[in-house]
């Protein structure tokens, strides 16, 4: 298998070795003129643990995996000594208290020693640790990436910007381009993510005797930070807000044309632009002395890339996506978790080349029909689509998807043995005898919402599919906003829900089991439980019997849900209200999710993404059928609507 690697910066180059170990031909792409220009050569290089992430314990667990493999593949990169690490938790404007860290990190297995640094202004401190972290040398990194490249034969081309279109021989492509993700990835918009992208500046000092070989972090909010850069005898400093000097969130970074010459160039010596001034008066504040002592060497500037509307937790996760059957996306700015990076990578590309695509058969080529077929086309094999009498959809298959078989009789998906999974996307009345005929004869069955038309059928498909695989196209429970809302409130427990959905159209079918069946799924998903108490409030005949209706649940524990639905709007809109114990007040609207500020009358975006729902949800079906794993949460989440339906009056 031939594998094309685009980016020649941490990443990218500890994939490629990994990759090219295990026998695959790999070839990196590289657009600058040597590796590690951009981001990877302009770095703090603090071999992280986790201990500057109080408020995501999941970064934190991160880093600590990550370590251990880091260290064990670059040992020779990692300077442990004679260099001292401390954290100091700010008195003033600290997000969390020394106490609130010192529980986090205790929970996470970080050990820490109390301690006083002389170096510290104490009035500004409340608090400081000593901890065991190291520092990694850059020369040596990069040097190290170089050499495990050469030793397993992977082609290093640089000058040459590449993207996924420029790389049809490759069997796989992965993109591991930190500020410049969303390139490799024009092919595919629906793919392309928003990024916070901060222009930044790091700065080098000759620092006095007292500050070397000390890596210094003043946490938890808008402060500084030192550290030794790698053996030079020189020191690095970081800041929070000076650091930043130009900030946008979108799918590319805006770079100024001021700072073109400055950006990802190495240490600019008196460069035309600088905030050194600020950085050493913030920095006086914590170190005495610092200001009057330092020497500015020079600067680096480069472009930070983190995920927006993340200051609530300032998580840094590292994130590897399958695009489709050839293209990976790897995203990560934490180094330590690079060696997991490519492991993970390594075991997706190894899991395609095992395994034959699954095959997939759809019935039904109405609106939602073909949206499922776009999708499963890109992440499977679709053999075979069914239609009834239509033969517009034929032609619409033979034109646009000219593999693809058509048929009109679904019994071609039934009896052929060589296709894995049924698509059932007809209308609801037909659900429950198509399914019922795929489950018996063993076929794994995707089938779009309502399980059936009535909650006696929809038991009989649940029961007859125990130990079988259905998947219910709960599409909504698949969405990034619903799945950050559970996060949300995983230690703060929703006691309200209100959803309000305006639209024009599908009147065809039944209101309450096409559109009140997909608020239902959210109300169930995030309470976990059935209603008590079920009160249609308002059902208002527009065009057909019912086109506006109002539902009130109860539950047993206090919580309250509204759901209202008016397919009669000229304006098409999805909001759900979800209020929690603590009386936090979040708003989904699409994909993002808002929080109430109260105290500055506004709401604060704190998560927003452009992930299409729809390939969410066959992704994670595709993925529980290879994996053989049967989706008991959604065959359950699928009953309990059926079940909140049936007593609906």
């Amino acid at each position: 298998m031939k594998i094309a690697v685009i980016g020649g910066g941490i990443f990218g180059l500890t994939i490629a070795p990994v990759l090219a170990k295990e026998g695959f031909s790999v070839d990196v792409y590289e657009k600058e003129d040597d590796v590690f220009k951009m981001a990877s050569g302009i770095n703090q290089f603090r071999l992280h643990r986790g201990y500057h992430y109080p408020r995501s314990t999941d970064t934190i667990n991160e880093c600590l995996s990550g370590e251990v493999k880091f260290r064990k593949f670059y040992p020779e990169v990692v300077i442990d000594e004679p260099h001292e690490h401390y954290y100091a938790i700010a008195k003033e404007d600290s997000l969390f208290s020394a106490e609130q860290c010192f529980k986090v990190w205790s929970e996470c297995g970080l050990k820490y020693e109390i301690t006083d640094l002389d170096i510290l202004n104490k009035d500004s401190i409340e608090k400081c640790v000593k901890v065991r972290e190291a520092i990694i040398d850059p020369v040596k990194f990069k040097a190290a990436c170089l050499e495990r490249c050469k030793r397993y034969g992977v082609n290093i081309i640089l000058g040459k910007k590449v993207s996924y279109e420029d790389l049809h021989e490759y069997d796989m492509v992965v993109s591991a381009t930190y500020a410049n993700s969303n390139i490799p990835l024009k092919a595919f918009p629906e793919a392309q993510e928003n990024y916070q992208f901060e222009l930044i500046e790091k700065l080098v000092l000759d620092l006095p005797e007292k500050f070397r070989n000390m890596s210094v972090v003043i946490q938890d909010g808008p402060f500084t930070c030192i550290d030794p850069y790698g053996e030079s005898g020189l020191s690095l400093m970081g800041n929070v807000t000076h650091a930043i000097h130009h900030r946008n969130i979108g799918k590319v970074p805006e770079i100024p044309e001021q700072y073109r010459e400055l950006l990802n160039n190495g240490i600019i010596k008196n460069p035309k632009i600088t905030k050194v001034s600020s950085f050493l008066k913030d920095a006086e504040k914590f170190f005495p002395g610092i200001r009057d002592g330092a020497k500015h060497i020079g600067s680096m500037f480069t472009i930070r890339t983190v995920l927006p509307y993340r200051e609530h937790d300032d998580a840094r996760p590292t994130t590897i996506r399958e695009i489709n059957d050839r293209l990976i996306s790897v995203f990560s700015g934490k180094i330590p978790t690079c060696v997991e990076a490519a492991e993970q990578v390594l075991r997706i590309v190894k899991s395609k080349q095992e395994r034959k695509s699954t095959t997939i058969g759809i019935i039904g080529m109405g609106k939602w029909g073909k949206a499922l077929l776009r999708v499963f086309d890109k992440l499977s094999e679709v053999k075979v689509c069914v239609n009834k009498d239509d033969v517009s959809n034929q032609e619409f298959i033979r034109k646009h998807y000219p593999k693809i078989r058509t048929s009109f009789d679904y019994d071609d998906i039934l009896n052929d043995d060589s296709i894995d999974a049924v698509v059932i996307a007809t209308p609801i009345k037909t659900h429950f005898e198509i399914a019922k005929k795929f489950i018996k004869k063993g076929k794994a069955v995707f089938l779009e919402k309502p399980l059936a038309e009535n909650l006696r059928d929809a038991k009989e498909l649940i029961d007859i599919s125990k130990g079988k695989f259905l998947f219910v196209g709960h599409t909504f429970l698949y969405s990034p906003g619903y799945k950050m809302i559970k996060e949300l409130v995983l230690d703060d427990p929703v006691v309200e829900i209100e959803t309000t959905w305006n639209k024009m159209g599908t009147f065809k079918e039944d209101i309450f089991l096409n559109l009140v069946s997909h608020d239902l799924s959210i109300v169930s998903g995030l309470l976990e439980k059935s209603p008590t108490g079920v009160e249609l409030t308002k059902n208002e005949s527009v065009i057909s019997k019912s086109d506006r209706v109002s539902i009130d649940l109860k539950f047993d524990s206090g919580e309250t849900c509204k759901i209202n639905i008016d397919r009669t709007s000229p304006q098409k809109r999805k909001e759900v209200k979800v209020k929690t114990v603590s009386g936090k007040v979040y708003y989904w609207i699409d994909n993002k999710i808002m929080k109430l500020d109260r105290e500055n009358k506004r709401f604060d975006i704190l998560f927003d993404s452009e992930k299409e729902p729809l390939r969410e949800e066959v992704k994670e079906f595709l993925e529980n059928l290879r994996n053989n794993q049967e989706p008991i949460v959604n065959k359950n989440i699928a009953l309990n609507v059926m079940k909140i339906l049936e007593r609906i009056e």
